[in-house]
């Protein structure tokens, strides 16, 4: 039986759907209807409106905000139908770089594959860690990606493209940073493009500090901080995380920092943080990754009984440290006799007990089974990264992991 708060968001989303769909009836659109197992409005013509959310921006506004929101959703709708204009220069001054995470777009392309469909080849560049740029044609209240066969009918080349879509960007109404009380600043815009234009240098230019780190949390949201002061760092992580929790289209949580040209991620492991913000930074990026891999499992299954494959997709679990409140480690399963596909993890449980009892089982270090993943393992083109394991240590490496065993 459903708890009483489960039943309230369950009569929640039910509530902003009819909502959603009575309003597109009035503005001329009828026949929609929710799909609640996939939480999205569909149409007997074959569109469909996601829901997740645009449900979170209208129930974080105000009252007095929802109407505009409402009518921003019946455009978004209206211009589903709308196509993007395949003479180069009418398409040229629409076409935009926008920052996303990689896993995103890897998760959306392993969907399309679940349901059998051919994903669609997207024009793309890597940023740092999981931070890509994609290409997207403007509609003015939505955004399309662009894919190799709409820029083949524009007659562009890649580079031509790019610099076409960061000139775009540039022309946008300027923006300014805004500091918070904490100490973190966010940028502000008017264009909506806010966490994109981490890509123009004169943007991070105006910060008031020499060592600015970015982190661009979620559509809309540019969070920085001067990457020399833990207490701002720390700041900075906690806002991140208050974003991931609270706010529409998260993106990524991987803080980056300007050097020459180019952005870099930060590794929670790098020795050069003060301890505290590589601690917090770490726990940050295993309640991200933690939600990806969440995620990804149902997609991988689905891809699994569509073609027939049999193999397990482990889940990504977290573990509380005793002796270190506050800090978490993340595990995993690997058990013998059964193909497994293994989330990247802190630790991974290695069970020789098939049968399920776990009485015979030991904890170790991922670093220190680095040499067996690679003699047992694959490494499949997913993102978030797994390794896919067939074998198991033999008996001789079983002793010889029992001296490598984690203590916390």
């Amino acid at each position: 039986m459903p708890s009483l708060l489960q039943w309230f968001e369950d009569w929640r989303r039910r509530r902003f759907a009819r909502r959603l769909i009575a309003e597109l009836a009035g503005a001329g659109m009828p026949g929609w209807r929710l799909d609640e197992a996939e939480d999205q409005l569909v149409h007997p013509s074959s569109l469909q409106v996601n829901l997740g959310n645009i449900r979170k921006e209208y129930h974080n506004a105000g009252f007095a905000q929802r109407r505009q929101l409402l009518r921003k959703y019946i455009a978004i709708a209206r211009q589903l139908e709308v196509r993007p204009q395949k003479l180069w220069p009418l398409a040229a001054p629409r076409i935009y770089p926008v920052v996303r995470s990689a896993y995103l777009a890897a998760l959306f392309e392993l969907e399309l594959r679940s349901t059998g469909k051919t994903p669609r080849a997207e024009l793309s560049w890597p940023l740092a860690g999981d931070l890509c740029v994609q290409l997207v044609y403007d509609f003015g209240e939505h955004l399309s990606y662009v894919d190799r066969e709409l820029a083949g009918t524009w007659g562009q080349s890649d580079a031509q493209l790019r610099e076409t879509a960061l000139a775009n960007l540039a022309t946008l109404p300027r923006a300014s940073w805004v500091q918070r009380d904490d100490g973190v600043y966010q940028l502000a815009s008017e264009a909506s493009y806010e966490e994109s234009l981490m890509l123009l240098p004169r943007v991070i230019a105006a910060l008031p500090f020499a060592d600015p780190v970015c982190i661009a949390s979620n559509r809309g949201v540019l969070l920085a901080a001067d990457g020399a002061s833990p207490r701002a760092m720390l700041a900075l992580i906690a806002a991140a995380a208050e974003a991931r929790e609270t706010l529409p289209w998260p993106l990524s949580f991987l803080p980056c920092r300007r050097r020459g040209e180019e952005w870099q991620a930060l590794d929670a492991a790098d020795p050069a943080l003060p301890p505290p913000v590589g601690e917090a930074l770490g726990n940050l990026r295993r309640q991200a990754l933690i939600g990806c891999y969440a995620s990804q499992k149902p997609l991988l299954d689905a891809l699994h009984e569509h073609t027939g494959e049999d193999v397990f997709v482990a889940n990504m679990q977290l573990l509380e440290l005793r002796e270190q409140p506050g800090q978490q480690q993340s595990w995993c399963v690997w058990t013998r006799g059964v193909p497994t596909l293994l989330p990247q993890t802190d630790l991974v449980a290695l069970n020789r007990d098939a049968d399920g009892a776990g009485n015979d089982f030991v904890l170790v270090s991922r670093d220190k089974l680095a040499p067996l993943l690679q003699q047992y393992g694959t490494t499949p083109p997913l993102l978030p990264p797994r390794v896919r394991v067939t074998g198991f240590p033999d008996d001789e490496q079983w002793q010889a992991l029992q001296a490598l065993r984690w203590n916390g």
